[in-house]
């Protein structure tokens, strides 16, 4: 109970909360109904921001992660921040925390469409493109930090120093 209490008091997700979301993360589909219900969680636990966004930027970093799982994460993280505005407690607090992951997010986003063949890496980009897109007419974020997210998901795969590669 001290323990629960504990987290309470900082803010954080108790257990089941917790694995109510990891939950939620794991089930999560392109699906409208799917994305507004795990955003109205995020949003009712808004007390737990930076928690809940530290786990949601880590679940996207996952290299093995499927390519619509990371989508769908995408427009959960724009559903939450476009109902971050809203006069629920410490919702505001979404916004701030996410700019701090979102450049790891997008750079996750671009490895994996790195990685996607012709059909699919075009979906993604214009999923991705919707994205941005949209938080710019919303003006979450300042255009050079949603620009720079752009430039971060198109970036094209480095080319390795044949010295400092491994089979070099």
């Amino acid at each position: 109970i001290r323990d629960r209490y504990q987290r309470r008091v900082h803010g954080g997700l108790n257990d089941e909360e917790r694995e109510a979301f990891f939950d939620k993360l794991r089930k999560l589909t392109l699906d409208r109904t799917s994305i507004a219900d795990s955003m109205v969680f995020a949003i009712q636990h808004a007390s737990a921001a930076e928690e809940m966004v530290e786990i949601i930027a880590e679940s996207m970093s996952i290299e093995s992660t499927a390519v619509p799982l990371k989508l769908a994460r995408l427009c959960l993280v724009s559903d939450i921040l476009h109902n971050s505005s809203c006069s629920a407690r410490n919702a505001s607090l979404y916004r701030k925390f996410f700019h701090s992951h979102l450049p790891s997010i997008f750079a996750s986003l671009n490895a994996a469409w790195l990685r996607q063949g012709r059909l699919s890496s075009r979906k993604m980009e214009e999923l991705v493109d919707r994205v941005l897109n949209a938080w710019e007419s919303w003006s979450l974020y300042p255009g050079p930090f949603v620009r720079e997210l752009r430039l971060l998901f198109r970036r094209p795969p480095t080319i390795q120093d044949p010295e400092t590669s491994p089979q070099g």
